[in-house]
């Protein structure tokens, strides 16, 4: 389940990106991947890492594009430059017991979550200085699959710069608001989870959950392959911080680090 979204790309791209393509045949495809792989936390709170894979990309007919990054995959429908509008999916990981924590561990699993949702943003070129981009995206996302039965929205702000004819650099800044379902599933303790793990039992309400920073620095080898370095860095706030699940043999600061080939067409 964890892989579905890199499926969902070799499977569902020419359905969605048929009706487009049939009334714009004018219009040139490219585009870019990157895989690699990384380390991230084992689950929303811990302090241990695991190794994952990493895959990332977009592919571009026109002013149309199919993005993708790890789990996540995007439709952009504006045919409007600087605009981004579309569907969304998402996986949220799955959390069982064969985590290292070992109170965590005892509490009842938490499947797979297959979530859609919307986005929408803009964005727009040499605003501070030439061959740079600042642009603003919000979405929603809400639980497809009865995992948690909620929803999240998220707000984020993101710059990249070409700083020479190889080397290209790109942040973001990003903050995650819950509702109580999302909270309570992956951060709260419920008297069944207390009794099992020993854990305090712990009732959460919605709320910002965090504010996260990511890092993206890329090399261009040839016209075609780059190598790319990338890491995030979020801090859990509030009463997510102060979760058991976080307090006891987790943390409240998440890490995710990573390297990747790319390679465009």
């Amino acid at each position: 389940m964890r892989h579905f979204t890199l499926w969902s790309v070799v499977v569902m791209t020419p359905a969605l990106i048929a009706p487009v393509a049939a009334s714009a045949q004018e219009r040139e495809w490219s585009g870019d991947i990157a895989i690699g792989g990384g380390a991230r936390p084992e689950y929303l709170g811990s302090k241990k890492m695991e190794a994952t894979p990493y895959i990332e990309g977009r592919i571009n007919y026109g002013a149309f594009y199919l993005d993708f990054q790890g789990q996540n995959l995007k439709l952009n429908l504006s045919p409007i430059e600087g605009w981004s509008f579309g569907p969304a999916i998402d996986v949220q990981n799955k959390r069982d017991h064969k985590v290292k924590n070992l109170a965590v561990s005892k509490m009842a699993k938490i499947d797979d979550a297959l979530e859609a949702g919307a986005f929408v943003g803009y964005s727009r070129g040499d605003v501070f200085s030439r061959n740079d981009k600042l642009g603003v995206e919000f979405s929603y996302m809400a639980d497809t699959s009865n995992t948690y039965e909620g929803g999240y929205g998220e707000a984020k702000l993101t710059y990249g710069k070409q700083i020479s004819e190889r080397w290209s650099v790109g942040s973001s800044l990003k903050t995650t608001y819950v509702d109580k379902k999302y909270a309570q599933t992956y951060l709260g303790v419920s008297a069944a989870d207390a009794a099992a793990s020993g854990l305090p039992a712990y009732n959460l309400k919605g709320g910002v959950r965090d504010i996260s920073l990511g890092l993206k620095a890329t090399y261009q080898v040839t016209d075609r392959w780059s190598v790319m370095a990338l890491g995030s860095y979020k801090r859990l706030l509030g009463d997510f911080a102060d979760s058991p699940i976080v307090k006891v043999g987790g943390s409240a600061d998440q890490f995710v680090v990573g390297a990747a080939v790319g390679y465009r067409f």
